[in-house]
């Protein structure tokens, strides 16, 4: 799959892609919610309404742990460790 981020080993990662894309989300999120109001491009309106630093939090912890929790485990493997 080449839309994939490659990892370390220089093999696309589902997980790290993925742990990437939610980073970039939650900072524009983060950034966004500095202006609050109402915004429009062309025909499209959208609210900007502050953001629940917990939520973002939760998400972001969730994301990356399992990241962290793969490579551990593929480590593990690779070491011949179960």
């Amino acid at each position: 799959m080449n839309w994939m981020i490659k990892n370390s080993a220089g093999k696309p990662d589902g997980v790290w892609t993925l742990c990437v894309v939610s980073w970039i989300a939650v900072t524009l999120l983060i950034l966004l919610s500095i202006f609050q109001g109402e915004a429009k491009l062309g025909n499209f309106s959208f609210t900007i309404q502050p953001v629940d630093a917990t939520l973002l939090l939760g998400y972001m912890a969730a994301t990356w742990g399992s990241y962290v929790m793969r490579r551990n485990k593929k480590d593990d493997l690779d070491k011949g460790r179960d």
